[in-house]
């Protein structure tokens, strides 16, 4: 499975967008002040994925961006 996320550029996620392996490039836009990322080692498998999954991603990780890919990184509570 292939993730891009919107990011902040504070590095929070703004939305994710899942894609089978496989599938045709995705035109992705962000909005203002955000940019768009392949995310590198999701640990989603197979060709669906569940919308809790995303949310949990949304809710718990920021990305850390460079400029070829970004990282998903667990959120420190604090």
């Amino acid at each position: 499975m292939k993730l891009h996320a919107h990011v902040g550029l504070d590095g929070n996620l703004v939305g994710l967008v899942a894609a089978p392996e496989g599938a045709p490039p995705l035109m992705l836009t962000p909005s203002p002040g955000a940019k768009v990322s392949e995310i590198q080692g999701c640990d989603i498998e197979g060709d669906t994925v569940e919308l809790d999954q995303l949310v949990t991603l949304l809710e718990t990780n920021t990305v850390v961006l460079t400029p070829t890919h970004g990282t998903l990184v667990r959120r420190n509570e604090q």
